[in-house]
């Protein structure tokens, strides 16, 4: 028999200057954030998912990870292949940590080492963007371009290949706390205003820029300085219960800034030890623990994206 497994990790969309064009690959050492797919030719073929989140996933053709593969096997010029897929759920749906993109991503990222990559990382993307659009309501990139390609990605859709890799800063550390709760991007893209002033728009626009100026001078106090909640975040902060009293407690603990990861509920914090993440970590859990589902983790960026983890 032969088999492969990939994963595809967690990310942070609307990194918090950067609403649908910057997102960060999350790397975790104290819990899994981000699904794996063990793809395989045992007869016979089909569809199985293991897993804390496994039980909210449908089993029919609205299943992304089968979904995902009825897409890939229209673009092969070859007879596609009876396969068996197993996906480990390991993230939240509607978790705000690229639950959709990461099992979008496994799968075809896991079917272009299957075939021996006859597509290029840009098609995966653009396919990956696509499939995503499709489940959410709208196309974009900053989950699915940080869990294929690693790192912290700028998008810009007007360009050839829509995704950039930003420099950002390794001695920084992640808190990050999901509630158990569930806010889907179509709901949170709901309550975003329609329009913005321009004085508005333009100072958005300057926040962001400058932050990117900051990671390519490797400028970490202007950067940290940059990563502030803006409108767009403080119009979702409703969504969330207790997000005032977690963000106070985490920035008196010492963290750098605070904010919603994606559409929520997850929220992270900023700090500059790992030890000093862990504590504000627990601090957020307890602050925004809804359910029992509810977990709190560490990370730091991921530079690798998704990977092949066995292969026989």
């Amino acid at each position: 028999m032969k088999q492969i497994k990939v994963f595809a990790p967690a990310s942070i969309g609307n990194f918090i200057v950067g609403f649908d064009v910057l997102g960060a690959c999350l790397h975790t050492s104290d819990r899994v954030l981000g699904d794996e797919l063990t793809i395989s030719d045992k007869s016979p073929a089909g569809y199985t998912a293991v897993g804390e989140f496994a039980y909210k996933l449908p089993e029919d053709k609205e299943n992304l990870v089968i979904k995902t593969a009825a897409f890939f096997n229209q673009k092969l010029t070859v007879k596609p292949q009876k396969l068996t897929f197993e996906l480990s759920k390991n993230l939240p749906i509607g978790s705000g940590l690229g639950s959709s993109s990461s099992s979008i991503v496994a799968t075809l990222f896991g079917l272009n080492e299957w075939y021996k990559k006859p597509f290029t990382q840009q098609q995966l993307l653009e396919w990956s963007a696509i499939i995503e659009g499709s489940n959410s309501g709208s196309v974009h990139y900053d989950n699915v371009a940080p869990s294929l390609l690693g790192g912290l990605q700028l998008i810009c859709e007007q360009l050839p290949s829509p995704s950039s890799s930003i420099p950002f800063f390794d001695s920084l550390h992640f808190a990050l706390c999901f509630p158990d709760i569930e806010i889907t991007t179509k709901s949170a893209r709901e309550i975003l205003p329609k329009s913005l002033p321009l004085k508005n728009a333009i100072n958005l626009q300057a926040q962001l820029a400058a932050f990117i100026a900051s990671c390519y001078q490797n400028d970490l106090p202007t950067a940290l300085a940059l990563l502030h909640d803006n409108e767009l975040t403080s119009s979702r902060q409703g969504l969330i219960k207790n997000y005032h009293r977690a963000q106070k407690n985490a920035l008196e603990m010492g963290a750098f800034t605070f904010s919603i990861s994606g559409s929520g509920p997850t929220c992270f914090a900023i700090c500059d030890t790992q030890a000093k993440a862990e504590q504000v970590s627990q601090q957020m859990l307890e602050d925004l623990k809804q359910g029992e589902h509810a977990f709190a983790c560490t990370a730091q960026l991921d530079k690798e994206g998704a990977k092949v983890v066995a292969s026989d």
